[in-house]
């Protein structure tokens, strides 16, 4: 059996917004060559935590166990917070990165585990740098939405972090996105002459209108 950490408190608490500002500033705790294989880090706050190669003393890496380098071999990440940790050359064979926070965090040179299992595993791989050192653009979940009012009746896709749906009535239908701009839909119940809308005339439908 591995070390037992769970939820313990190895991150930096500088970035004391993502803590509500609950902990005094700590630095990150140093784990530069830690064997922590078969470790529970379940909810382990592992923030900006350095996990890189250990620098030996000798010029001899084989001095040290794997050659300096971090073993986290079946170890129990679930719902670990690491953002922007340094995974480095990290040895990651059966680790398990369920729901794990891993924006920003550096992959680079890490083994023993594929790239598509963290994407099926992690709750969040935004901006991470996967092991061949280039960084991961997460795309944004597409949801698709469907009218039930609005007649004709439509559908559209949408991202969470674009427009959303706000209102919507049998002849009008108006989505938004983050930034307030909105996008009106109308089934209007009469045809108007748009040369002079301070006084509108009302005009036969187009030919092609149902």
């Amino acid at each position: 059996m591995g070390a037992d950490l769970t939820e313990a408190q190895l991150g930096s608490t500088a970035d004391t917004d993502s803590l509500g500002g609950q902990l005094k500033e700590f630095p990150a705790a140093d784990l530069s060559g830690a064997n922590l294989s078969d470790a529970t880090l379940t909810n382990a706050y592992m923030y900006d935590l350095d996990m890189s190669p250990l620098e030996p003393n000798t010029s001899d890496p084989g001095a040290l166990r794997d050659e300096g380098r971090t073993n986290l071999s079946d170890a129990n990440l679930q719902y670990a917070y690491m953002i922007k940790a340094n995974l480095r050359d990290a040895i990651l064979n059966g680790a398990d990165f369920t729901c794990a926070n891993l924006a920003g965090a550096d992959f680079t040179g890490a083994t023993g585990i594929e790239w598509k299992q963290l994407e099926n595993e992690a709750e969040n791989l935004s901006e991470a740098i996967k092991p061949d050192g280039t960084t991961y653009v997460q795309q944004q979940p597409t949801l698709r939405w469907y009218s039930e009012e609005f007649e004709p009746a439509m559908s559209f896709n949408f991202s969470e972090a674009s427009w959303l749906p706000t209102r919507e009535t049998t002849d009008g239908l108006s989505i938004v996105d983050l930034e307030g701009n909105e996008l009106i839909f109308s089934n209007p119940l009469r045809a108007v002459d748009p040369s002079n809308l301070s006084d509108p005339k009302e005009v036969p439908a187009p030919e092609s209108a149902e």
